[in-house]
């Protein structure tokens, strides 16, 4: 006979990751002592800025324009080559991207949201899963307590929380996003052309500048220059 404290919700929850975990042959995530306190983005000149990685029990904000997207396919593709990532997504995503930028859909959790309160819960649930090492959420208007439980949800499940700010909109401007332990700020630095700069050339690659707004340890205000291709562009 099962107990009421094994039929809650939240053990429930847990069964289902499991069951997906083992349905997709994934090993169980290592002990968090056992990976260590960062998680390398796999990107050299971000993970030397960062003095080593994203530390893990953290919510991440990153702002800007051009180049979110595609720090964070980088870093989806560094976590889902042996671990589950999570993105919730809001219609825009775009697997093809995804799989070009070296992303492992098999290991991958898209999760369809649209009201900010279904996200929320979304977010919630994953989580307080602890199935997923990294997981992407976008930039949307929520209550302060809201914010506040998921970012005490991240430090508690030593998860990443991966929050993509609209383009244009920065977290000072949306003052709703009090917890965030981290800030990146992401901008064009320059265009790289090919055939030319008539109407028939077109854009190969371009510089993004990332910039640390904030940080827990390190000093703020340190930024460094990644080249980045169009096919990573999501």
């Amino acid at each position: 006979m099962l107990s009421l404290a094994q039929s809650s919700p939240e053990v429930l929850r847990h069964e289902a990751f499991a069951r997906l975990r083992s349905s997709m042959n994934l090993p169980r995530p290592e002990h968090p002592e056992q990976r260590g306190n960062l998680l390398a983005t796999g990107i050299p000149q971000l993970d030397a800025l960062l003095c080593g990685g994203l530390p893990h029990g953290t919510m991440v904000v990153l702002e800007g324009t051009i180049g979110r997207q595609s720090l964070i396919a980088a870093l989806l593709a560094r976590v889902t080559v042996r671990r589950v990532a999570a993105v919730v997504d809001m219609g825009q995503l775009y697997p093809p991207g995804l799989m070009r930028a070296g992303v492992r859909l098999d290991h991958l959790l898209i999760v369809p949201a649209v009201t900010p309160i279904v996200i929320a819960r979304a977010v919630d649930t994953l989580l307080r899963s602890r199935s997923c090492t990294a997981i992407v959420m976008p930039g949307i208007t929520l209550r302060p307590a809201v914010w506040n439980r998921l970012a005490h949800l991240a430090q508690r499940t030593n998860g990443i929380l991966l929050v993509v700010m609209p383009q244009q909109v920065t977290s000072r401007a949306m003052p709703f996003i009090p917890n965030a332990t981290l800030r990146l700020h992401c901008g064009i630095e320059r265009f790289v052309r090919r055939g030319g700069q008539g109407p028939w050339g077109m854009i190969a690659s371009y510089d993004i500048c990332v910039g640390l707004l904030k940080h827990r340890q390190l000093r703020s205000g340190t930024s460094t220059m990644l080249h980045v291709g169009t096919e990573h562009h999501l």
